[in-house]
């Protein structure tokens, strides 16, 4: 044996052949694990936005922005339109690629956001998450907005699932209750202040300050209904140094109002019937020394038109400006004794300005 080795020895020095070193052991190479963030969600793929009811606009275009928010974010999308009960990656159904997938739909006139995450072997993350009217459920740029926080709040909050056991939901899928319908609008409006009247024919009475009510009603949202009662507007003319007239008036109009919103300022214009009540009382010399009176009353009819701008506080507080332009069936002379004193009714100016109240 000795001498066998020792012969194979002097073989292979004189051939100058050297064994080579025995290769070291490598463990073989382990599967590289998906793409995953540290949390242990997967990366960001490809992630299927459902079509949302062709008959609903706000869905609609929610959708399309949802797909523009994932592109601005690097994260590739696609539409699917996939009935229930389809086989995976069939006719219109999510790919095989997809990881996650966003829908839309409504539930009691309630917009509702459902996203799903797969996680590496095959469980799923779920949220379902209603979207009132009050929060931004009619506005497309608020769904689309929450919609991709909500897919970018799963990833964050996965954990990498057991090998094996049936996947689980975060939240159970559940029925929301119908959006509470708005507060009645406030229907009764009041409000008192400060007037001035004055006719616009020569010779003019007034103008002459006065007070006024006004009460409204809401007929329609930007519709509405006031009486406005004002008086007394008292003016006392002298056409002679001998002679005078006192006109009172105390006017009552009915306005049919039209207002535009514009927040807290709201102008609006009315056409306006009415009544206006006149009164002449007049002195004058009957002699040297005796003097005569005598007192005229009439009413008349008033047609006209108005507007006017209101402001608005925290719903309940108004200050209004209006001026309100009429005339009447037929004009009224004031006089004293035999010299005309003025003119009233055709036509005539109401300047208004009040605070009121919006009643419950």
């Amino acid at each position: 044996m000795i001498a066998g080795a020792l012969w194979v020895g002097l073989m292979l020095a004189a051939t100058g052949a050297v064994p080579a070193p025995p290769a070291p052991l490598v463990p073989p190479a382990a599967d590289a694990p998906a793409e995953t963030t540290a949390a242990g969600a997967p990366g960001p793929g490809l992630v299927a936005v459902g079509a949302p009811p062709a008959d609903d606009a706000v869905l609609v275009e929610a959708s399309t922005r949802i797909r523009a928010e994932l592109a601005a974010s690097g994260i590739a999308s696609t539409e699917i339109d996939c009935l229930p009960g389809s086989q995976a990656d069939g006719a219109g159904c999510p790919p095989a690629a997809a990881t996650a997938t966003i829908s839309l739909g409504r539930e009691n006139g309630v917009a509702v956001i459902d996203v799903v995450l797969t996680l590496p072997g095959g469980p799923e993350l779920r949220r379902r998450v209603p979207v009132y009217s009050r929060d931004g459920g009619d506005d497309p740029a608020v769904l689309a907005v929450r919609a991709v926080e909500l897919l970018r709040d799963l990833r964050p909050s996965a954990r990498r699932p057991a090998p094996v056991g049936p996947a689980s939901d975060d939240e159970e899928p559940k029925q929301y209750a119908p959006e509470p319908p708005p507060a009645p609008p406030r229907l009764w409006r009041l409000a008192l202040g400060a007037a001035a009247l004055a006719s616009l024919q020569r010779p003019n009475v007034g103008p002459a300050p006065g007070i006024a009510l006004s009460a409204g009603y809401l007929l329609r949202p930007r519709m509405s209904v006031f009486l406005t009662v004002a008086g007394p507007f008292s003016d006392t003319i002298r056409p002679q140094s001998d002679e005078s007239a006192t006109v009172t008036q105390g006017l009552a109009t009915l306005e049919l109002r039209y207002r535009f919103e514009l927040g807290g300022v709201q102008p609006f214009g009315a056409v306006l019937t009415g009544i206006d009540y006149v009164r002449d009382a007049f002195t004058f010399p009957l002699t040297p020394t005796q003097q005569a009176s005598g007192v005229d009353s009439t009413f008349v009819a008033a047609v006209g038109g108005a507007g006017g701008i209101t402001f608005q506080y925290r719903d309940r507080f108004t200050a209004t400006i209006e001026a309100q332009a009429f005339v009447t069936s037929r004009e009224v002379l004031a006089d004293a004794g035999q010299d005309l004193a003025g003119g009233v009714g055709r036509p005539s100016v109401l300047l208004l300005a009040n605070a009121g109240l919006v009643l419950p």
